[in-house]
C-alpha cells in the first residue's frame, strides 16, 4: 500500500485479495495519515474471505465472504473421495460469495 501511494497518490480505493492484506493496508494508510471507511474517509478499502477479525478492525472492514471453512471441508471430502477411488471423476465446486458491508458506528 505504501508503494502504491508513492506511485499513485490519487488512488482512493483498493480491493485486497485477503482480509489480512487489507489489515496491512489499513495500517499503511494510518502511517500516511489517511483514514479508511465511510462518511468522509480518505480511502475505500475492501477485503476478501471474511476472517473473524474483519468486523473488529478499526474501522470495521467490508469484505467478501466465501466461507473458507466450508471450502476446506469440501476440498478435504473431495480429496478423500479421490484417494478412495482414484478413477473418480473430477469434482467442481463453485462458492457463492456474499458481500459483508461493515457496520460503522
Amino acid at each position: 500500500m505504501l508503494a502504491l501511494l508513492d506511485r499513485a497518490p490519487q488512488v482512493t480505493a483498493a480491493v485486497c485479495y485477503s482480509d489480512i492484506v487489507a489489515f496491512g493496508a489499513l495500517s499503511a494508510l494510518g502511517e500516511r495519515g489517511l483514514r479508511a471507511g465511510a462518511d468522509g474517509a480518505d480511502f475505500a478499502l475492501m477485503g476478501f474471505d471474511n476472517v473473524l477479525d474483519a468486523a473488529h478492525s478499526n474501522p470495521p472492514l467490508s469484505t467478501v465472504d466465501i466461507r473458507p471453512s466450508d471450502l476446506g471441508e469440501r476440498a478435504a471430502a473431495a480429496l478423500l473421495a479421490r484417494i478412495d477411488n482414484p478413477a473418480r471423476a473430477r469434482q467442481t465446486y463453485l462458492a457463492e460469495p456474499q458481500l459483508v458491508v461493515a457496520a460503522i458506528g
